[in-house]
């Protein structure tokens, strides 16, 4: 049985032209995880898990689903009427 990390690997491998921009793209995957995940910790982010995680391939940017809550909390949720505030909740 393949896991996920042969899958994500393979995928990451077939969108790039060569070994050069591969190892650019992982390089920026890997930088792109550490920040994020550090990130999380820091603002006590515990909900850590990969149903959380978007994966771009063409970039290798990691981005944490659990952000676009705060994005949400911060910047959107003062603008929406209070009848749809719950929703978000």
């Amino acid at each position: 049985m393949k896991t996920l990390s042969y899958h994500m690997r393979r995928e990451l491998w077939c969108s790039c032209p060569d070994a050069a921009s591969w190892f650019a793209l992982q390089q920026r995957h890997s930088r792109s995880a550490a920040l994020g995940s550090a990130l999380g910790y820091v603002l006590g982010i515990g909900d850590r898990h990969l149903d959380n995680l978007l994966l771009d391939y063409q970039t290798g940017d990691v981005f944490h689903s659990s952000f676009i809550q705060i994005i949400l909390h911060i910047y959107l949720l003062p603008n929406l009427p209070q009848s749809i505030r719950p929703c978000f909740h």
